[in-house]
């Protein structure tokens, strides 16, 4: 079985986070029988995926990077996202995520150009992305994105100096 580690509260030092300098185990993975088959992370927040295509946040919030519609700035316990199909791949970037379910839609979360784009709002719960095609793969950088459709075509979005 493998460990999922992490930050934690114990870490905090004069309201600060101080960098975890051994690996620490999330336990609630392991208390709740849950297996992850992958996990992802970005500027202070994970992604994790389990065997069931369940998706779990935790982490910081600054910019609804949890997909969750939380009111809080950080959620430190995973929390399940809800999804109406399987999810079989995540991907996240500085302060976004991505899912593509067992159909291959994909959605996004978050905000993906929060530190160059002061009107881009954040999106805080998962929405489609329309390819109007089916996606096999994606993947994502700090500010952009990317995915692959069945026909192997090559789509990019987001900061664009350099996509």
């Amino acid at each position: 079985m493998g460990y999922l580690l992490k930050y934690d509260e114990s870490t905090k030092v004069d309201n600060d986070y101080k960098c975890q300098t051994t690996p620490k185990e999330i336990t609630f993975f392991a208390k709740n029988k849950i297996k992850v088959v992958d996990v992802v992370c970005g500027q202070e927040f994970s992604i994790a995926l389990d065997s069931n295509g369940e998706v779990y946040t935790f982490g910081s919030n600054s910019h609804q990077q949890l997909g969750q519609n939380l009111l809080s700035n950080y959620e430190l316990n995973p929390t399940r996202m809800k999804f109406d199909n399987n999810i079989v791949k995540i991907e996240c970037g500085w302060y976004h995520g991505l899912a593509l379910n067992n159909l291959g839609e994909v959605f996004m979360w978050g905000n993906p150009l929060a530190t160059y784009v002061t009107i881009f709002k954040d999106i805080p719960l998962p929405v489609q992305i329309d390819f109007q095609t089916k996606i096999i793969d994606i993947v994502s950088g700090s500010f952009h994105m990317g995915a692959i459709t069945s026909d192997s075509k090559l789509y990019t979005w987001g900061h664009n100096q350099y996509v």
